[in-house]
């Protein structure tokens, strides 16, 4: 079964499909969730015009780094742990981010995480109480480095510590790697419905924003993946996420056209109505 995300991607590319081809396309079936047997694509679009216009469509989110979905989860629960015992403690007239790094969060079990957040807490209290508003302190922890900020004071926000991310340090690099890793496997089942005669489209669900700041062109690809995406592959657009939901979607290839910058006109912003239906601001 589809997750809430999957849903949304394949619903926000109707619109884009729809938007740029003029014809009315929808879901019409998910081959992936009725072939058992052998791994299949995620998704076929079509049109009321009948089979020539199919367009069959992979999806996939991508981390900036191995892990990320994993430690934007925990490192939430640790800072809200840790704000829980330290609210009391907190100024009421100011409120602060700190950054865990990933290599702290990822060796944390659930009995390390306690201990951690039992051990931080009094620091971050201290910190709190000394930190005015855009100052900020850094805090050791074994081999770990993390950041305190005190970053301003909104009525709805003050007295409390809000977690956010820290991108590793080589973070272009893990980024191009755990593309790459992506492509891999969904590369060949466009490949395949190409050799069928289908339009075939890559959507890529970009959790953090770091896909859309190296780029989908050339530059930012391997050689052969960039001979497979030309050859194969008809439509790329990098949809910016959150929660779940698709924000922006990005149009960096179309047939033959592969850009490398997004022409403003391919950039589709989306809105949900009131009754849930996904439509693209105009």
């Amino acid at each position: 079964m589809k997750k809430n995300n999957e849903h949304n991607a394949a619903t926000a590319f109707s619109l884009i499909l729809s938007a740029i081809t003029g014809s009315t396309y929808s879901l019409i079936e998910s081959p992936d969730e009725q072939n058992r047997k052998t791994s299949d694509i995620d998704y076929v679009f079509g049109t009321s015009a009948g089979t020539k216009r199919l367009v069959a469509a992979e999806h996939t989110i991508v981390e900036s780094f191995e892990g990320e979905i994993g430690y934007v989860k925990w490192s939430f629960d640790i800072v809200a742990e840790i704000n829980a015992l330290c609210h009391a403690a907190i100024p009421s007239d100011r409120y602060f981010f700190l950054t865990i790094p990933d290599g702290l969060v990822s060796s944390l079990d659930s009995s390390k995480r306690k201990a951690f957040v039992a051990e931080i807490s009094p620091t971050i209290e201290v910190g709190c109480t000394r930190l005015r508003i855009d100052e900020h302190a850094k805090i050791l922890f074994k081999d770990h480095e993390l950041w305190l900020m005190c970053k301003g004071s909104h009525p709805d926000m003050n007295g409390n510590v809000f977690r956010i991310p820290k991108a590793p340090e080589n973070g272009e690099l893990l980024q191009r790697r755990r593309l790459a890793r992506s492509l891999v496997k969904k590369l060949p089942k466009l490949c395949k419905y190409k050799l069928k005669r289908f339009s075939t489209a890559l959507l890529l669900e970009d959790i953090s924003g770091g896909l859309s700041g190296i780029g989908f062109h050339g530059k930012s690809l391997q050689l052969l993946h960039r001979i497979a995406i030309r050859l194969f592959v008809d439509y790329v657009v990098v949809f910016a996420s959150h929660n779940g939901c698709m924000v922006v979607g990005n149009v960096w290839k179309e047939k033959r056209l592969w850009h490398k910058n997004v022409p403003y006109p391919r950039r589709y912003h989306f809105r949900i109505e009131p009754d849930g239906t996904m439509l693209i601001s105009t």
